[in-house]
């Protein structure tokens, strides 16, 4: 009896370490990284909100991204995969009342990325930039995972709650060299 004790006290030590070991990690570019498996990284989840005054009128931004466990992986040249995102997009006025509601998923820039670089990249991020010509303007980019190869996009969204997307030509990339947002 005193045997079947000390080895249940083993087991309960060793199957307490075993899932003590297994917890996420997080890399320095927000991927999270699974410390047992590390085949698959997702983003971390972000929540970002700003207050706008257009035309002496608050708008309040909220942008949220969140890993998609439902949408296809992309992987990397190494074979690592990595989990795509999307991103939902809010505005809503003083009142409170969003006039504008969009989860972005990177299919919604496929007509301003090329389909070869898509298939390999993930949306990874969108920010509120500036208004522009009384329109909100966001940034955003479609990336290779971990890398410096990304298209910059730009989202135009109106007062009334129209979108246009558009490749951002002008965007801040360093050389040529160093990027495909040509």
């Amino acid at each position: 009896m005193k045997h079947h004790y000390s080895c249940l006290l083993i087991f309960s030590a060793m199957l307490i370490t075993a899932c003590s070991n297994h917890q996420k990690k997080s890399n320095n570019e927000g991927f999270e990284i699974d410390s047992i498996e590390a085949k698959e990284q997702k983003m971390r989840d972000a929540y970002e909100h700003d207050t706008i005054k257009i035309a002496s009128e608050n708008y309040y931004i909220e942008v949220h991204r969140q890993p998609s466990d439902s949408m296809p992986k992309v992987k990397n040249e190494s074979g690592l995969g990595f989990t795509d995102n999307k991103i939902t997009l809010t505005i809503k006025r003083a009142n409170g009342l969003p006039f504008f509601h969009k989860t972005f998923k990177k299919i919604d820039f496929k007509h301003v990325v090329e389909a070869d670089f898509m298939k390999d990249a993930i949306l990874e991020g969108i920010v509120f930039d500036k208004v522009e010509n009384g329109q909100f303007s966001f940034s955003g980019s479609v990336s290779y995972p971990q890398s410096d190869m990304f298209v910059a996009v730009r989202i135009l969204v109106s007062r009334a709650g129209a979108v246009s997307i558009q490749k951002d030509e002008n965007a801040d990339i360093g050389s040529d060299e160093d990027s495909i947002a040509k």
